[in-house]
C-alpha cells in the first residue's frame, strides 16, 4: 500500500503512470486505463495487466529486476518494451476463440472426435488450448490441431498438443486444464480442428455453436492422421470439450 493513499482512494482513477515497488509486491492494475506507462520493481513482484475494458492500449516499459512475472493479457496494441533481469516470464497471449460449455453428455469411449472451430479471431504463430471435462471424469489419450482441408480432414499432418510435455490428459467432473504451447501458426479468419482421441468412461462438456462442426468415428485414434479412413458422422455445431484456444 502507498503511504497516504487507502484502496478507495486509487479504485476510482482511470489512469496508471510511473509505478516503483521495492521488495516483495504486487501490483494489479485492472481498469479502463489508456496508458500504462511504466513500471518498475526491485526485488520479488508481479504485474498483471488485464485491460479488457479498453481495446487500444499502449504498454511503454516494464522492468522487472530480480524474481516476477509479467503477464499482459488480453490485448496489448503496442507492447513497446519488456525487460526481465534474473527469473521471470514475459507472456501476451491473444484468444482466437472461447465458450462457455454448459452441457454434458458421454458414451464416447474409445471415440475419435474432430472438432472445426471457425473464423479464429486472432493470429499467431503458437497455439494452446484449455479443455473442460463435463459432468464426470475425462480421459483423452491424445489431442492435436490442424487446418481444416474439408469436413473431417486437415491440410497436413495435425499438430499433437501435450501437457508438460505428457501426451493426454485426465480430468475429474468439472475440471479445466491448458496444454503446452504449439508451434503452429494460425491466421485470423483461419478454420482449425481440434482432434480429440477418448479413452475409456469419458464425459465430455460442449455448447451449440453456429458454425462450428463436431465430427466423430467410434473405435479409433487419428490424432496424427491427416485423412484418416473410415465413416465418419457429422454430430452437429457444437464445441466439445474445447473451452478456449489461445495464441500468441
Amino acid at each position: 500500500m502507498i503511504p497516504g493513499i487507502t484502496a478507495g482512494q486509487v479504485m476510482p482513477h482511470h489512469w496508471a503512470s510511473d509505478a516503483l515497488l521495492h521488495g516483495d509486491s504486487t501490483f494489479f492494475p485492472v481498469a479502463t486505463s489508456p496508458k500504462l506507462a511504466v513500471v518498475n520493481f526491485a526485488g520479488a513482484g508481479n504485474l498483471t495487466a488485464s485491460f479488457f475494458t479498453a481495446p487500444t492500449i499502449f504498454s511503454g516499459s516494464s522492468i522487472l529486476a530480480g524474481l516476477g512475472n509479467l503477464n499482459t493479457n488480453p490485448r496489448l496494441i503496442k507492447p513497446a518494451a519488456a525487460s526481465l533481469a534474473g527469473s521471470g516470464d514475459f507472456t501476451i497471449s491473444f484468444i482466437a476463440f472461447s465458450a462457455v460449455l454448459s452441457n454434458s453428455a458421454g458414451g464416447n469411449d474409445g471415440y475419435s472426435i474432430r472438432n472445426m472451430f471457425n473464423n479464429m479471431a486472432e493470429s499467431g504463430s503458437q497455439v494452446r488450448v484449455t479443455f473442460r471435462s463435463g459432468a464426470g471424469p475425462t480421459i483423452i489419450n491424445n489431442v492435436s490441431i490442424g487446418k481444416q482441408l474439408t469436413n473431417q480432414q486437415t491440410v497436413a499432418t495435425p499438430v499433437e498438443l501435450t501437457f508438460r510435455g505428457i501426451s493426454g490428459f485426465s480430468l475429474t467432473s468439472g475440471q479445466g486444464i491448458v496444454s503446452d504451447w504449439a508451434n503452429f501458426a494460425i491466421t485470423a479468419g483461419d478454420e482449425v480442428i481440434v482432434v480429440q482421441d477418448y479413452g475409456a468412461a469419458s464425459q465430455h462438456a460442449f455448447v451449440g455453436i453456429l458454425g462450428l462442426e463436431e465430427w466423430f468415428l467410434p473405435a479409433s485414434a487419428t490424432y496424427n492422421q491427416a485423412n484418416p479412413s473410415g465413416v465418419w458422422t457429422n454430430n452437429g455445431t457444437f464445441a466439445v470439450l474445447v473451452e478456449k484456444i489461445e495464441v500468441r
